[in-house]
């Protein structure tokens, strides 16, 4: 049947097809893969006895360089073995699919569809995402990683993952950049007294091929519980206020004139709201980065309160309007839109409120903003928790508290630190 096919090609086909023979041929014959050097933090962790290693690592460390080293290694030294790289989602993972992949290309087998690499002597290696638990079951392992844990469900460690290394007595390596006290955070608490068990905590600055004027540049760029989090991967206690330096920018005791304001430009923040919520109106100069005007009602019909911003556009004549859109929102900005005023839907997720808060937090934090009086009550209220299961930042007001004039602010305050045609689509 296959000579009869091959007949059947034109000359041109069958050269492709023989050169497709040979390079898989000269795939299982390649030498040993050529890794990327090793950082003394790195070496430490790779040469470790432990079966199961924590790595608990600051931005830009290497920590997924260190995985794919031990990866490979493990999957050519050891005949018919498996090992996965389980990242949180698909699109993630395609990170270590890339760094996998450019590794290996050219040297042994390749499943591009698959995301996954076979060595001569059938180690394998598969990049597998955690997006749905069920999609890990059934596979007996000789080793895995599991990369950003703080964004894993624990229970795809506890339930799946851990069980699949049993009958091979396989090894686990966890990574991650620090996120509160979760699941991650108890596992490496637990590691301290376990046998077989070995952790780690490494800052971005100790991986030496970090510019140290980058470190300090970050520093001043990002809030200083982000800072202590990220870069120097310290775990932070959730409980605690969100904002800080609430007393020093909530200075603004009354609404101002545009007259007081010649030339200058402003900003709205529009966070809607009806029944048990308010309506949150925030007027922010930009030249000024401080509130000059706000307004905060409820139990008002809509139109009403499309009347009401209408009015605070017609006296200061915003060029950009940035207004939730979530739910009830998304139809009053399109009667505003078709009133010619400029507003721009920002749609509150999760992905997208931390960048929202966490740029009005370090704006307070390094006094960059003024706002009114009567928002402090809510800015020291305002609170982050984590989602049990993901360990995901949830921001906002803590039961029967309201936190209309923070997001009012943070929008207001976003849409300062963009150009109109940055923030749409957003």
């Amino acid at each position: 049947m296959q000579a009869s096919l091959s007949s059947q090609l034109s000359p041109a086909a069958r050269l492709q097809l023989a050169a497709a023979k040979l390079r898989r041929q000269a795939g299982t014959r390649a030498a040993p893969i050529g890794l990327p050097g090793v950082h003394a933090g790195q070496a430490e962790v790779l040469t470790s006895p432990a079966r199961f290693r924590i790595l608990n690592c600051g931005r830009r460390w290497r920590k997924s360089s260190t995985v794919l080293i031990a990866l490979i290694r493990a999957a050519e030294s050891k005949p018919n073995s498996l090992y996965w790289w389980v990242w949180p989602t698909g699109p993630m993972g395609q990170t270590g699919w890339d760094m996998l992949r450019r590794a290996c290309a050219g040297r042994v087998e390749v499943w591009e569809s698959r995301r996954r690499v076979r060595f001569p002597q059938g180690g394998e290696i598969w990049v597998k995402s955690a997006d749905h638990e069920d999609g890990l079951r059934g596979a007996g392992l000789d080793g895995l990683a599991i990369d950003e844990c703080r964004d894993i469900d624990a229970r795809a460690w506890h339930e799946v993952l851990r069980p699949a290394i049993t009958d091979k007595h396989g090894w686990a390596m966890f990574l991650s950049t620090p996120r509160g006290y979760d699941w991650f955070h108890m596992l490496y608490q637990q590691a301290e007294n376990k046998p077989d068990w070995a952790r780690w905590t490494f800052t971005t600055p100790d991986n030496p091929d970090i510019d140290p004027h980058e470190i300090e540049q970050a520093r001043q760029d990002m809030p200083e519980r982000l800072f202590r989090q990220e870069i120097m991967a310290e775990f932070i206690a959730d409980a605690g206020s969100v904002f800080r330096g609430v007393d020093a920018s909530c200075v603004v005791a009354e609404p101002e004139l545009p007259q007081a304001h010649p030339g200058h430009s402003f900003v709205f923040g529009c966070d809607w709201g009806k029944h048990d919520d308010f309506t949150a109106l925030t007027v922010l100069c930009r030249e000024c980065s401080r509130v000059v005007e706000w307004d905060h009602f409820n139990q008002i019909d809509y139109i009403f309160q499309r009347g009401r911003l209408a009015a605070l556009a017609a006296r200061w004549n915003p060029t950009t309007i940035l207004a939730e859109s979530n739910s009830i929102g998304e139809p009053n900005i399109e009667m505003l839109q078709r009133e010619g005023l400029p507003v721009i839907p920002f749609e509150t997720t999760a992905t997208s409120k931390p960048l929202l808060i966490e740029s009005l937090s370090l704006a307070l934090e390094r006094g960059q903003v003024r706002a009114p009086c009567e928002y402090a009550g809510e800015l020291r209220a305002y609170e982050m928790t984590r989602n049990e299961h993901t360990g995901r930042p949830r921001y906002g007001a803590p039961a029967g508290l309201h936190d209309d004039r923070v997001m009012s602010l943070a929008l207001a305050w976003y849409a300062a630190l963009y150009n109109p045609t940055d923030l749409i689509g957003w």
